[in-house]
C-alpha cells in the first residue's frame, strides 16, 4: 500500500467517523 493510499483511506474513515458522530443524534431523536 503506498503512502498517498493510506492517507486518503485514513481521511475517509474520518469524514464517515464524522458524520456518523453528527448525524446519529439526529436519528436517535427522531
Amino acid at each position: 500500500m503506498s503512502g498517498s493510499n493510506f492517507i486518503a483511506m485514513v481521511v475517509m474513515i474520518l469524514i464517515l467517523l464524522f458524520i456518523i458522530m453528527s448525524v446519529g443524534p439526529l436519528i436517535s431523536a427522531f
